[in-house]
């Protein structure tokens, strides 16, 4: 069972419904299985959900997307976190659970409060993931609790050796992101005493 409590031969299945040929369909299951979705980041999450393309398996990845991205951003800004966590989340949920002529004049008044292509539909199960990121980032960022920090660190880790495998040695990027890989070690070593 992966984080959506589904069997690989389920959630290939699903895929498939979707559209996705098999060979494919394999690919993104294994992607999916080898994710933590509670703790995966929200670049990771997003890359999921490209992955698996329109449909039903969306709403699966969205409550964890929602998730991630406010426990990034209250720890990155608690503040922000805080507002986009209890206020801006529910009013995005609610905005998508209104009538179409609602969601087409909330559009007209700013593109960002568009939700007629949002990738799934409102659901508790985003809203509650939304709100439980922001209490995970608020309390890490309060020093009350760093195992989210901890994740996000070594998830990003991972991600910047695994981008620095495909980077050529001498190129600028390299240096970049091997900049950005030694920031992020000194800052998980810190966390880990």
């Amino acid at each position: 069972m992966n984080g959506m409590g589904m069997t690989t031969a389920e959630l290939v299945r699903k895929l498939m419904e979707q559209g996705l040929r098999y060979e494919r369909a394999i690919q993104v299951a294994s992607e999916i299985n080898a994710t933590n979705l509670e703790t995966a980041s929200h670049s990771s999450l997003t890359n999921l959900r490209k992955m698996v393309g329109p449909g039903e398996m969306q709403g699966q990845i969205s409550p964890f997307e929602h998730r991630a991205f406010t426990r990034d951003l209250s720890m990155e800004n608690p503040l922000a976190g805080a507002v986009v966590g209890t206020v801006l989340n529910p009013g995005y949920e609610a905005l998508k659970a209104m009538p179409q002529p609602v969601q087409q004049a909330a559009a007209a008044i700013s593109p960002k409060l568009d939700v007629t292509q949002s990738r799934s539909g409102a659901s508790m199960q985003n809203l509650m993931g939304g709100l439980l990121g922001t209490v995970e980032g608020l309390s890490a960022a309060a020093g009350l609790n760093d195992a989210p920090m901890r994740a996000r660190l070594a998830q990003e880790i991972q991600e910047l050796q695994n981008r620095l495998k495909d980077t050529p040695p001498d190129s600028e990027r390299y240096a970049n992101l091997s900049d950005e890989l030694r920031r992020r070690m000194m800052e998980a070593a810190r966390l880990n005493g």
